[in-house]
């Protein structure tokens, strides 16, 4: 490739951010009779927009994650899930500078609560129930389908496995505002390649950073970003 080049690579890392890379990336790609100028020049353009799958009702909105299937997620993944998908969409929806734009997103500081004092009666609550413990209109429902890490004794390799259904409920009504054409919800899946265990890379760690991980993917469903 062209930006392979033995003359490309260093200056691109010295001028690609300067305001002369274009004439510098035009003479090397005179000297090198390859077409490199577009590439650079999309480094140099605008960033790219990634709209919402899925655009919330302006009305208090609260985020609910369990493991409704008692598949074996702990209710230590399921807060930390919450707390990331929960500080992403309060940081993003919440900072519009129209007023009138903004999605008030209500914590779940209750409900918490009830899932830690009296599991057995948290799992008895119906979703609509959820949303009426802590005031809500409509509810981001995460069901954990899949979170656990495997392991390979052999050569200590990690790897993680996460699986999670996303759905938008009405509470008065109970119905699925979004998505309509999958009724168990949005499917949000991480599958990582195996890597070695270190002293600061471990089952914990790899776990954190998937449950960070998904639950930014999860957020991002519901407001537009930009990408590089």
């Amino acid at each position: 490739m062209a930006t392979d080049h033995p003359l490309v690579r260093p200056l691109l890392k010295t001028c690609i951010r300067r305001a002369w890379a274009p004439l510098v990336l035009c003479m090397i790609s005179i000297a090198t009779g390859c077409q490199i100028f577009g590439v650079a020049a999309a480094k140099l353009g605008p960033a790219e927009k990634i709209r919402a799958v899925y655009l919330l009702q302006k009305v208090p909105t609260g985020v609910v994650v369990e493991d409704f299937g008692r598949r074996g997620a702990s209710a230590v993944e399921c807060e930390e899930l919450y707390r990331v998908i929960f500080d992403r969409l309060t940081a993003y929806l919440n900072s519009t500078k129209k007023p009138e734009d903004a999605v008030p997103i209500v914590p779940a500081t209750a409900l918490h609560a009830r899932r830690r004092s009296d599991p057995a009666a948290f799992k008895k609550l119906t979703i609509q129930e959820m949303g009426r413990a802590i005031k809500v209109e409509q509810l981001i429902y995460v069901d954990l389908v899949e979170s656990r890490i495997e392991s390979s004794m052999a050569n200590q390799m990690l790897k993680a496995r996460f699986a999670a259904r996303v759905r938008v409920i009405d509470v008065q009504s109970g119905e699925t505002r979004w998505p309509l054409d999958a009724a168990e919800g949005y499917l949000i899946e991480i599958d990582t390649p195996y890597t070695q265990t270190t002293t600061t890379h471990t089952d914990l760690t790899l776990r954190s950073q998937t449950l960070q991980a998904a639950g930014d993917q999860i957020a991002k469903l519901f407001y537009t970003y930009e990408v590089e």
